[in-house]
Order: structure tokens, then C-alpha cells, then sequence
């Protein structure tokens, strides 16, 4: 077990970090476990009336687990199962890709960064 390492995020903020690439890669050092594995995770995208809808695919160790989408105003799922035959005993890489990324300076925002979803937490764990 380690700390992961983080791609594609911006600098950490008070309650968590947003994605500022289309690509954000989390490496998660595990075990490999004995029951599928449920990822979870707390936040919200960047959406305005001008851009109402995104998603977010995300793959772990290069396989497609699952894709959610966002629209303005409506839930979405913030849990992904994923199959514990994808988990390497060591190295695995949890990767989320958004379809688009704005920045708030283009909708009379102060922010001149390109953002997709702000991470507050993200949690595995076994089924």
C-alpha cells in the first residue's frame, strides 16, 4: 500500500482538486482483491446554462468500467463497479477522461482554468 499519484488535476483546493485535463489519472497502489470493487466519489462537474451537459468515462488499468453523465440541474450516479479481475496486486491506474473542459472566464467567471469535475473524495472499496 501507498499514496496514490495524481495527473491531470489542478493544485489542491480547501475540499479537494478539479480535473484540468481531459485525461486525469489517479495510480492506486492495492492489493488484489477477493470481491469486486466499488468505486465511489463526491463532487460536481463544471456546468453553466451555457454548458449544460458533460460526461466522464472511466477506465482502470485500461479497460472501460463505466461512463456518467452530467446534465445541469438533474443526479447522476456517483458509483462505478468494477470487476476484481481488473485489479493488479500493486500498480493500478483509474483514469477519467471528460468529454469537454471550459473555463469559467469564458462565461463572465474570474477563473481562467479549463475545468471538468471537482474531486471532493473518492473512495474504493470491496463489494
Amino acid at each position: 500500500s501507498g499514496y496514490p499519484l495524481l495527473f491531470g488535476f489542478s493544485g489542491p483546493e480547501i475540499n479537494g482538486s478539479w480535473t484540468c485535463q481531459k485525461e486525469a489519472r489517479i495510480e492506486l497502489f492495492l492489493a488484489r482483491p477477493e470481491k469486486n470493487l466499488i468505486l465511489s466519489f463526491e463532487g460536481f462537474p463544471f456546468l453553466t446554462q451555457n454548458f449544460p451537459r458533460n460526461e466522464m468515462s472511466v477506465s482502470v488499468n485500461g479497460k472501460d468500467v463505466g461512463t456518467i453523465m452530467f446534465e445541469l440541474g438533474k443526479d447522476w450516479k456517483n458509483r462505478i463497479r468494477i470487476s476484481k479481475e481488473l485489479i493488479r496486486n500493486g500498480r493500478n491506474n483509474l483514469v477519467f477522461r471528460l468529454k469537454d473542459l471550459k473555463s469559467p472566464s469564458g462565461f463572465d467567471g474570474q477563473d481562467s482554468r479549463k475545468l471538468g469535475f471537482f474531486f471532493s473524495r473518492i473512495k474504493v472499496c470491496e463489494e
